[in-house]
C-alpha cells in the first residue's frame, strides 16, 4: 500500500516534507538542548566562581573579623611580591604577650571548591619593640609553585589550639587578625 502511495507524486512530496520538517525540528530540538546545556553549564560555572569562599570569609560565608589596627601587622612581604618556597614573614604587635600563628592559604595549587589553609610554626615575638617573626613559611615545592598565588595572614591568640601542619577548612578565629597578604611563589 505504502509503494503504491509512493507513485503518486503529491503523496511523496507530502512524505518528503513531513520527513524534512521532522528532521528540521529535530535539529532545532537538538540546537535547543546544546544551547539550554550550554546556558547551563555557564550559569553553574559562573554560581561556583561566585560563591567560592573569599579566603577572608569564615565556614558560615560571613567576612571574618580582622583586625587592621596598626597595632598588628605583616610587614613582610608586601602584597604582590615573589617569595621564595621558605620565607620569613615580619610584622608588629601591639600585645607582647600575644601567640601568634601564620596561615598560607594555596590559591593556586586547589582544585576549584578545594580550601585549605596551612598553619605554619607559632611566631617569635620580641617582648621589646613588639616585632615578630615567622620562620620557616611554607610556600609550595621548590620547582613546582613558581608564579602560583598564595594567600597569608598572622593570628593572634587564636581561639582553638593550633600546630604546625595543621591544615584547616577556614582562618582559625582568634582574638586579633592581620589583613590578609597575597603573593607569589617564587624560586
Amino acid at each position: 500500500m505504502i509503494l503504491a502511495r509512493l507513485e503518486d507524486k503529491e503523496v511523496l512530496q507530502e512524505a518528503l516534507f513531513n520527513l524534512y520538517w521532522k528532521a528540521w525540528n529535530m535539529k532545532h530540538t537538538v540546537v535547543l538542548f546544546i544551547v539550554v546545556g550550554l546556558a547551563v553549564l555557564v550559569f553553574v560555572g559562573a554560581y561556583r566562581v561566585l560563591s567560592r569562599k573569599n579566603p577572608a570569609q569564615s565556614g558560615d560565608g560571613k567576612v571574618a573579623q580582622t583586625s587592621v589596627e596598626k597595632g598588628f601587622r605583616i610587614t613582610e612581604p608586601k602584597d604582590g611580591d615573589a617569595v621564595p618556597v621558605s620565607a620569613t614573614i615580619r610584622g608588629v604587635t601591639d600585645d607582647p604577650d600575644a601567640k601568634i600563628w601564620v596561615v598560607v592559604f594555596p590559591v593556586g595549587l586547589l582544585a576549584p571548591g578545594t580550601i585549605k589553609y596551612w598553619v605554619q610554626v607559632q611566631a617569635v615575638v620580641n617582648k621589646e619593640d613588639g616585632t615578630w617573626s615567622c620562620s620557616p613559611v611554607f610556600f609550595g615545592e621548590a620547582g613546582k609553585h613558581e608564579d602560583k598565588l598564595f594567600e597569608f595572614r598572622a593570628v593572634a591568640n587564636p581561639e582553638s589550639t593550633l600546630r604546625p601542619g595543621d591544615i584547616l577548612a577556614k582562618y582559625p578565629k582568634a582574638e586579633k587578625q592581620t589583613t590578609t597578604v597575597s603573593v607569589k611563589g617564587g624560586p
